[in-house]
């Protein structure tokens, strides 16, 4: 009997962390010269998941990121409390656009990070990613969770 209890409290284990763990993805930018970079991302459209964010990380891969998506369009705004590596925030419109990126922002900061404008979601990657890629406002996101694909751009 206590190897069938074991056996099942095992299994559930298992399950609650393989559904409540956050779903990593590929996220592709489309550059306006053509040239396609890719991310690997961590997708954060929960209340809970947007407020977790990338706290607590003490380092990330140099190609992957985290997506925060938003339900409508609106002035987004970001902060860096309990994090600890310094970002670059894409603000994505609605449209799968590029519409500000907010570089090497500071860690630990309670300053707010606006978008400015209106926007759907928020790629965070590691600091100065966008100027060693050559990333850019006004380039396109491909990623089938926003909508639009971006493949039409």
């Amino acid at each position: 009997m206590r190897s069938v209890k074991t056996t099942f409290i095992t299994i559930f284990l298992i399950l609650s962390f393989v559904f409540c763990a956050n779903a990593e993805e590929i996220l592709s930018i489309k550059k306006q010269d053509g040239q396609i970079v890719s991310f690997n991302i961590e997708i954060a459209n929960t209340p809970g998941q947007r407020r977790q964010g990338l706290m607590y990380k003490k380092q990330m891969p140099e190609d992957y990121g985290m997506l925060f998506i938003f339900k409508k369009p609106k002035v987004i705004e970001m902060w860096m409390k309990n994090t600890y590596i310094p970002l670059d925030m894409l603000f994505i419109g609605e449209d799968n656009e590029i519409k500000t990126i907010a570089k090497n922002t500071t860690p630990e900061s309670l300053n707010t990070i606006s978008s400015g404008t209106d926007a759907i979601a928020v790629l965070e990657i590691n600091a100065m990613i966008t100027d060693k890629l050559g990333i850019a406002v006004g380039d396109i996101i491909i990623e089938p969770n926003l909508g639009k694909d971006g493949q039409d751009k």
